[in-house]
């Protein structure tokens, strides 16, 4: 048992002691309560293969590797979906970070167990979720044409609604026939909501923009929206832009720029450390205008985010194995 987390491995034995009507039922996968200890007609090579599984993600609960943990109990949750895969599978999520996966995993598991939870148990679900809740982000995506796909970290992501999300980086993707695609790297905080608009361009009316900027996090914002950091490329409307740079420990910077129907622009700016603004002129290394298809070379190196939000329970991997599987 290592020192630095907290284990409770609670055994069929403890449940039974905690709660004995609970402990005997559980949902099946229609939701419904069944005997436990009878017989049932599924047991078949689908039903055993999700066992295998379910067990190896517990065991690699116990022994914290929580990647393992994850491919297994999803691989079980592909085959049968129960209140014990869910809830482990909760764990495991919460353990690396995934606050929102796990939310799901626990909202499903309280979904499937009902009146059945365990009491000790379904407490600890209520306060990771609180706690889960805490380490959470929110974004609003606001995407115009209404009929625009839209994609959030390679997921189908619903416009106009506030959605949670991990803190952090992610990437939006819109596109929409007859429009030019939009993809926007947004960083939401811990507990922040953050607003995100894609007025997506016509595509006869559009112009492709690079940016390349030093350092290579710097913050870029067209517009007054942030579109991503350190190299990025976005489309405009045809007309005049405001372009600023920003990052921590360097002078702020603003340029206008123009953009052409049908071309792609690249801007290279190095921001100064941050010694006034007097003493940090742009520095364009190189502006061209350039055939639509042009290649471009691009460096990133993300800057340093916040460790995964961990809370204030620690990490518990009170996984529930022996006759833990209904």
């Amino acid at each position: 048992m290592k020192p630095r987390a907290a284990r409770w491995f609670l055994a069929a034995s403890a449940l039974l002691a905690v709660a004995p009507a609970a402990a005997q039922v559980a949902p099946d996968d229609a939701g419904a309560a069944v005997d436990a200890a009878a017989p049932q007609p599924e047991a078949d090579t689908a039903r055993e293969a999700a066992r295998a599984h379910f067990q190896r993600g517990v065991g690699y609960i116990e022994a914290e590797r929580w990647a393992d943990a994850i491919t297994e109990l999803r691989a079980a949750q592909e085959i049968r979906v129960t209140a014990s895969v869910m809830y482990n599978l909760g764990l495991a999520y919460r353990a690396v970070g995934r606050n929102r996966d796990a939310m799901g995993a626990f909202r499903e598991f309280t979904r499937l167990s009902g009146a059945a939870t365990n009491p000790e148990i379904a407490a600890r679900v209520d306060a990771y979720m609180t706690e889960l809740g805490a380490g959470l982000g929110r974004m609003v995506l606001e995407v115009e044409p209404p009929s625009a796909r839209v994609m959030m970290d390679g997921a189908a992501a619903r416009a106009n609604e506030s959605v949670e999300v991990d803190p952090g980086r992610h990437v939006v993707i819109a596109e929409a026939e007859g429009f030019a695609s939009e993809t926007r790297t947004v960083e939401v905080a811990r507990g922040a909501s953050t607003r995100v608009v894609l007025r997506m361009v016509p595509a006869v009316l559009s112009s492709r923009v690079t940016v390349r900027a030093e350092p290579s996090g710097a913050t870029v914002r067209i517009d007054g929206q942030t579109v991503g950091f350190g190299t990025v490329e976005e489309t405009v409307r045809a007309g005049t832009h405001s372009l600023d740079v920003s990052a921590p420990g360097y002078a702020p910077l603003r340029r206008s720029f123009e953009a052409l129907a049908g071309q792609n622009q690249t801007i290279r700016a190095t921001l100064n450390s941050n010694r006034g603004v007097a003493e940090s002129p742009w520095f364009w290394i190189g502006v061209s205008a350039v055939a639509a298809g042009a290649g471009v070379a691009a460096w990133f190196l993300l800057q340093d985010l916040a460790p995964p939000y961990q809370g204030t329970l620690g990490t518990v991997t009170d996984a529930v194995h022996v006759g833990g599987w209904r």
